[in-house]
């Protein structure tokens, strides 16, 4: 009997373990298949369903990529590297791998259910880093805030920011949520440019070079007439970044309102 012959008998015990729901008698029959045929991407998608079943997340990922090696265009392999993403919590890579899932297999409603799934999780506030330990209380409120910032719900950004203030003690990081909390209050419709000064103030303070908080800080002072001020902060921006656009046409306009000031 030929090597094959003898892989797709071992697939087959596989197979049978694997519907009887013995996960590690299944992975062994698996793995005689791949060492008879290693250049079967099948069997590899069928190791990775066993391991995705013992929520071996790694060694599922391990093996779809290895299916994927050998078969690029293979849906399956594609699914399978997805569900052990999302094991992983690995939403954003998630969520790729599943779109080329379904770029291999459209009409599949379960491939159509995972895309959207990832992309509703890639989407909210995360809770662990990219090494899957879990985020300090600051670190999740700053995660929430950039999610809603991006909702356009700046109110509930602002509180959020806020938050991430009250526990961050990190100076690079307490420059990042004053500053993102500075862009809300810049909005329409949370409109507090006293507090967007303050919040740049206390941020320039650690960063004094900083292009994007003098621009935002300039801006607020425009929108409060003090001109001067916004003058000198917005040369200031373009001069660290002239590639500040919106600090180079802001030095214009405010030169201009001065000017009609005498």
């Amino acid at each position: 009997m030929s090597d094959k012959k003898k892989a797709l008998e071992e697939k087959d015990k596989g197979n049978g373990y694997f519907t009887k729901k013995d996960f590690k008698n299944a992975i062994t029959h698996y793995s005689k298949a791949i060492e008879l045929d290693p250049k079967e991407h099948t069997f590899y998608t069928n190791r990775a369903a066993a391991y995705q079943s013992l929520e071996n997340w790694e060694l599922a990922l391990k093996d779809a990529n290895s299916s994927l090696e050998l078969k690029h265009d293979w849906s399956k392999g594609w699914y399978r590297k997805g569900m052990a993403l999302r094991g992983l919590q690995k939403w954003d890579e998630a969520f790729r791998a599943f779109e080329q899932a379904q770029k291999y297999d459209p009409e599949s409603a379960e491939i159509r259910t995972r895309v959207t799934e990832a992309d509703t999780e890639r989407r909210k506030p995360k809770k662990v880093g990219p090494d899957g330990k879990p985020l300090a209380s600051w670190q999740i409120a700053r995660e929430e805030g950039n999610w809603l910032f991006k909702e356009g719900k700046f109110f509930q950004a602002v509180e959020a920011y806020s938050k991430g203030l009250e526990g961050c003690k990190d100076p690079k990081e307490r420059v990042l949520l004053l500053g993102n909390r500075a862009a809300c209050r810049l909005q329409q419709e949370c409109q507090d440019y006293h507090a967007v000064i303050c919040d740049c103030t206390e941020a320039l303070e650690i960063e004094p070079n900083n292009s994007k908080l003098l621009t935002r800080r300039g801006q607020a002072y425009e929108a409060l007439e003090k001109y001067k001020h916004a003058l000198q902060d917005m040369r200031q921006a373009f001069s660290l970044d002239p590639n500040n656009q919106r600090a180079g046409q802001a030095i214009g306009r405010i030169s201009a309102a001065l000017k009609r000031l005498g």
